[in-house]
């Protein structure tokens, strides 16, 4: 919502200052559509909701509007989606994944500020230093890393958070859940699955059961999993707002190994 009022709102209004937006938070869109009063646009969370709300004939699609073919030839296929033959949402499921990190606990654990891990040997190495550190002034533990276990009971969204760690282990070539979306894919060796799991296993050594305390609480050392929606929360952190590049970092997910570069002659 931040970044639609923010960002998205005023360059739409530099291009048409005439039309007035209205961006409301509202929870209550079907109760609105009872009503008949639906709001022109609607910024929602879940990937089904496209396909539920096209098939009641509240969406209007992308394919009927002047510029449409050029803009797809600017987009990825794997981003495009189509439900009904039309094309209601642009893009498909698609984010920027990234590790953020805290700076002033990997200098109280001796590890280098300026250098996160790029590997997940490195990450857990770092992660079990920032785990033994003593509690803090009001006895709250302080964690290596954090993971959303609050939702490991609803299965989909726990998998889909931790979807974008396991490309890093198989450079993107096999996603993590079958054709169907129901199940994760264990059957090819080559996927190194295996190998995600029990990292994952590992990594969880150092993380809470829950994230009652959350990166923002700052006893927490890195969070690789999540990399948008959590920047307005920079604003609420403990004590004082974070700073990205002075205690908060940002690095990429950590790979299986380190990618080696050669220049050609």
């Amino acid at each position: 919502m931040e970044f639609v009022r923010n960002v998205v709102v005023p360059e739409f209004q530099k291009l048409y200052p005439d039309v007035d937006v209205v961006v409301s938070n509202d929870e209550n869109l079907e109760t609105r559509m009872a009503a008949g009063d639906l709001p022109n646009l609607y910024a929602g969370v879940f990937g089904y909701q496209p396909a539920k709300y096209a098939k009641m004939g509240k969406l209007a699609y992308f394919d009927q509007f002047d510029g449409y073919q050029e803009l797809i030839e600017r987009i990825e296929p794997v981003f495009l989606r189509k439900n009904f033959g039309r094309t209601y949402y642009i893009p498909w499921n698609a984010t920027t994944q990234l590790m953020i990190y805290n700076k002033e606990l990997f200098k109280e654990a001796g590890l280098n500020p300026d250098r996160p891990p790029r590997t997940w040997d490195e990450f857990l190495i770092a992660a079990e230093k920032i785990n033994q550190l003593p509690p803090r002034e009001d006895g709250s533990p302080v964690y290596g890393t954090v993971f959303w276990n609050d939702v490991l009971s609803s299965g989909s969204w726990y998998w889909g958070m931790l979807a974008q760690l396991y490309y890093n282990f198989n450079q993107g070539e096999f996603t993590l859940l079958n054709r169907f979306g129901t199940h994760p894919v264990f059957d090819k060796e080559e996927a190194n699955m295996a190998t995600f799991l029990s990292t994952m296993q590992e990594a969880q050594k150092f993380a809470p059961l829950t994230m009652e305390k959350s990166f923002f609480s700052r006893n927490i050392g890195m969070w690789p999993q999540f990399g948008f929606g959590w920047k307005a929360n920079l604003s609420e952190a403990a004590q004082k707002p974070m700073v990205i590049g002075e205690d908060v970092g940002l690095a990429p997910i950590p790979t299986v190994r380190r990618m080696m570069f050669h220049t050609l002659p």
